[in-house]
């Protein structure tokens, strides 16, 4: 699956792989970066007049100058996902490296992980049918309506200038795709420990209903200290993994979000019936990625519970060498939760559905003043 989604990311031009790749092939990438940056530049200078907009009460039409700052802002968007695909590929490399190392480890060794295994597969096929639909329909049918509606002065460069702009839109929800499915897996692998933490603990509660004779030595062989290593191990993992993720996707994710409200102003058709589902689009793919951070935050109180539970259960034997492995794990977990951090203060999570409401509040206004509606 990562190896799928970084082909459909090098396709849109953002090469997350670039430490990989040998000193010819970042060079070759860094120069395909300025080219499509002079390119972007060049055929949205020449199509200025897609951006006239008429004056009332006079047949004259003018370009605003905020409203070029606004709409070039997209396609800064796009360049800005390309410059930190490159800049923070050391952090991907590293993100990717654990992420491969816990997929085996989950694999040879949880007993719950093949059923999960399926279906987070199941659910980031859906969702990647899901996106490839819609960015079918909805992209070709905005291409369309550009076109037609400037059929007559249009000219070659303006249709490139559709393209490009469609490609760059793509590319920002490829990165809201891109981020699901690695918060997800993160979400599928936290799952997985946390079963094995609840089986723990169900099977210990049930062995206290026996007579205390069968306690004894039946509470020896639930829990062990290899099982206490591996979740530690495998919980410091993933909080490396959240952190490196967070690393990749931060800023970029933020900006985009500005961008998709900000597109409510510059986008010319985004008022008609075509431009207005494409937005809606847009942003309720940026919301599939803020469900999956606060599947991530719900699991991760569980977690938090079930451990606590575990070592409440086991406090009972003060002197046995897994009671300070779950203290030590319990403190690990209470200091070191896995999230997706955008900022030290800004999580992934329902927290942002506020930001991007008000956000694309305030940008609606400023829309509907730029067609003076109100």
């Amino acid at each position: 699956m990562i190896y799928l989604l970084l082909r459909a990311e090098r396709t849109l031009g953002v090469h997350r792989n670039f430490q990989f790749l040998s000193f010819y092939n970042q060079i070759f990438i860094i120069c395909r970066v300025i080219l499509e940056l002079v390119v972007i530049s060049f055929v949205s200078y020449s199509n200025l007049s897609t951006f006239l907009i008429p004056v009332a009460g006079s047949k004259q039409r003018i370009t605003p100058v905020i409203f070029l700052v606004f709409y070039f802002c997209n396609f800064l968007g796009g360049f800005v996902i390309m410059i930190y695909g490159i800049r923070k590929s050391r952090s991907f490399k590293l993100f990717f490296t654990n992420i491969m190392s816990l997929h085996y480890r989950f694999k040879t060794e949880s007993l719950f992980y093949k059923d999960n295994s399926k279906k987070f597969k199941h659910v980031v096929k859906i969702v990647l049918i899901f996106h490839g639909c819609g960015c079918a329909i909805m992209f070709m049918t905005k291409a369309l309506n550009k076109i037609y509606m400037e059929y007559e002065t249009m000219t070659f460069l303006y249709f490139i200038f559709v393209f490009l702009e469609i490609y760059i839109e793509m590319r920002h929800i490829l990165e809201n795709v891109v981020l699901y499915t690695y918060v997800t897996m993160i979400y599928w692998f936290l799952k997985t420990v946390n079963q094995s933490i609840t089986s723990v603990v169900k099977e210990y509660d049930r062995v206290e209903k026996r007579s205390s004779d069968m306690r004894k030595d039946r509470n020896d062989q639930i829990l062990t200290i290899h099982d206490l290593d591996e979740w530690a191990i495998k919980y410091r993992d993933l909080v490396g993994c959240c952190s490196k993720l967070s690393a990749c996707f931060s800023s970029q994710m933020l900006f985009s979000l500005f961008i998709s409200s900000v597109q409510l102003v510059t986008n010319h058709i985004v008022f008609s019936t075509v431009g207005l589902y494409v937005l809606i689009y847009a942003i309720f793919s940026a919301y599939f990625v803020i469900f999956a951070g606060q599947h991530l935050l719900n699991e991760n109180a569980i977690i938090k519970k079930s451990i606590a539970t575990l070592y409440s259960t086991w406090s009972t034997r003060p002197q046995a060498p897994e009671t300070k492995r779950l203290r030590n794990l319990n403190k690990l977990v209470n200091v070191n939760p896995i999230q997706i951090e955008y900022t030290n203060k800004i999580v992934l999570g329902m927290y942002l559905v506020p930001i991007i409401m008000s956000l694309s509040a305030s940008y609606v206004i400023v829309g509907l003043q730029f067609n003076h509606v109100i």
